[in-house]
């Protein structure tokens, strides 16, 4: 029997190993058992703040009020940002169930001293619904998408399968908690597969350093694309680590063979959705093709691609473009938002600034195409560049020529000394176009370009 299926199952039987080590926080391990009672007190405290908001930064402490809730019977809401015009959205539809305080709990003060005197706790089910998940909405409003526990369960252990087993391993995360990947890599496979939690969450490349310096091996890194693309710029010493993992947005073969090379350490890449969690991974650097999970299964049906898995209550349609290669592997177009035709050859805008982002002494890049001119005007590519002043517009667009069709080479370069990017690297389309409209005529016009 699987023991996921009863409501209410014994304390040891959950924990399985209750004092192995949970998370390491400032030096201090913090056990299974311990994590585990100071949620279910921490969840005790606020029973009536359902459905909760969890918007903290620090990885313990969201993962004690994601537990907590649902040791209590609750859902959690994730928001796409932490700004207060989003959360007060987000809670409108839940007013009347949350007596208004939404779980926006302080940080505990006292961590593993609080042993439960009942040993029962009240487990999920695995079709319970626990968890809402928020697009990023970086192409318009974001988009809530409801999980089971089983659905995170399962995606948490097929993720554990393709890194090759994680148990032990002190995840390093860069990525916020509230992204699927973040919370994904840097909560559930330490609650679900073993793995240990890491209490810090850092964003700068010395920070980074530092943290991992910190923690016992073996140690990886969960990062993204832009993180890595700084981290490697930096000239830093990245600290001995048994592997990277990214995700986000795809990393050119190029760049993943000199990021591994720097570093020493394996890359792996994982493809995956708000709407469906994590589905395939790579190593980017052996390759442009996927390979999707264990159970994952692909179709498509009137141009639509859809994947199934034994964990999903029903089909769920992918934002993206994929050619399947055979029934395990394919190539990923991009998503189907991000596919451009100019001069009637396609192709995807960041798939195009992959080329960008393997090119030395280029630090961002961002593209798109804006709208103007009427029926039968000619697309043009706009390409917004962070790089090193010593490397010319002329080299870069020198360098395009070699990998890229002639009509998506951008005529020109718009050089910024920063991209208004979040914490995964994302950027809205509202943001691009604030960039455009502060070019000077001369420039953004197509006659300019």
């Amino acid at each position: 029997m699987n023991p996921y299926h009863d409501p209410v199952i014994p304390y040891d039987l959950i924990l399985e190993g209750s004092e192995a080590p949970f998370a390491m926080l400032e030096g201090t391990i913090i056990t299974r058992r311990q994590f585990f009672d100071e949620a279910r007190y921490q969840g005790l405290q606020e029973t009536s703040c359902h459905p909760l908001i969890n918007v903290h930064e620090d990885p313990y402490a969201f993962s004690l009020s994601l537990l907590g809730a649902w040791l209590m019977g609750g859902m959690v809401l994730l928001p796409p940002d932490r700004s207060y015009q989003r959360t007060e959205t987000m809670k409108q539809p839940f007013q009347g169930v949350s007596a208004g305080r939404f779980g926006e709990r302080q940080h505990p003060s006292g961590r593993g001293l609080r042993h439960c005197s009942d040993e029962r706790l009240i487990w999920p089910v695995l079709h319970q619904e626990v968890l809402v998940a928020y697009t990023s909405g970086s192409t318009g409003q974001p988009i809530p998408h409801i999980k089971t526990f089983g659905m995170l369960l399962d995606g948490a252990r097929l993720i554990d399968g393709f890194l090759g087993g994680t148990q032990g391993v002190t995840l390093i995360s860069t990525v916020p908690q509230q992204h699927m990947y973040g919370l994904e890599l840097s909560v559930l496979l330490p609650l679900f597969c073993g793995a240990l939690l890491s209490g810090n969450k850092p964003f700068y490349p010395a920070d980074i350093m530092a943290a991992l310096d910190q923690a016992a091996r073996p140690r990886a890194l969960v990062t993204t694309p832009l993180h890595l693309k700084i981290l490697l710029d930096s000239g830093l010493s990245m600290p001995p680590i048994d592997w990277m993992v990214s995700a986000t947005a795809p990393l050119h073969q190029d760049l993943a063979t000199v990021l591994e090379r720097s570093f020493d350490a394996p890359l792996f890449e994982i493809y995956g959705c708000t709407e469906a969690g994590s589905l395939a991974g790579r190593r980017p650097s052996g390759g442009s093709s996927w390979r999707w999970f264990e159970g994952v299964r692909s179709y498509r049906e009137d141009g639509e691609v859809f994947v199934e898995a034994d964990h999903f209550p029903e089909r769920i349609a992918l934002q993206d473009e994929l050619t399947a290669l055979d029934s395990c592997h394919f190539t990923l177009e991009g998503r189907c938002s991000d596919l451009i035709n100019i001069a009637g050859k396609r192709n995807s805008l960041k798939g195009l600034e992959a080329h960008f982002r393997a090119i030395e002494g280029l630090r961002d890049v961002a593209l798109m195409i804006p709208e103007w001119g009427g029926e039968g005007a000619v697309a043009r590519l706009v390409a917004f560049v962070v790089a090193d002043e010593t490397l010319t517009n002329q080299v870069i667009l020198d360098a395009l020529r070699h990998c890229l069709d002639p009509v998506f080479v951008p005529r020109r370069l718009h050089r910024v000394d920063r991209l208004p990017r979040n914490a995964l690297g994302k950027m809205t389309m509202a943001d691009l176009k604030a960039l455009l409209d502060d070019l000077p005529k001369a420039f953004g016009s197509p006659d300019g370009a």
